[in-house]
């Protein structure tokens, strides 16, 4: 009985290290922003979403303050903007659920010095 639970335990931890990824980005005053996130994102399951923050001379950006604007244009919802922890190398991480199924716009907002940055991706959240 330890064993299938074992093997139980393994098979979801490595389901859960091999989910495919979607990789967007877009360029914005000259900072590439990119937005990696599940290929699938399940309702009501926490998502991990990696923003990545490369300059026009290819330097990442290491010194921004990262959040997230989600927003579902269909139905109107309270203010949620989770806020990016660093990682170091420009990659910022930032930890977030969706609750309802539909389409999400999901607005990268990249405060580097005084200036801000904007980048807006759609995303698909399934039931």
């Amino acid at each position: 009985m330890r064993y299938l639970i074992l093997l139980a335990i393994c098979a979801g931890l490595l389901t859960s290290c091999t989910q495919a990824t979607a990789r967007q980005r877009q360029t914005v005053d000259g900072v590439t922003i990119f937005l990696e996130n599940p290929e699938t994102i399940a309702l009501s399951r926490e998502v991990e979403v990696i923003v990545t923050l490369v300059a026009a001379d290819n330097r990442t950006i290491s010194n921004a303050i990262v959040t997230l604007d989600l927003d579902m244009p269909e139905m109107k919802m309270g203010q949620n903007r989770p806020l990016a922890d660093p990682l170091g190398g420009g990659r910022y991480r930032v930890r977030t659920t969706y609750t309802m199924i539909g389409t999400w716009k999901t607005t990268v907002i990249a405060k580097i010095g005084e200036k801000e940055y904007r980048a807006t991706f759609d995303q698909k959240v399934t039931g």
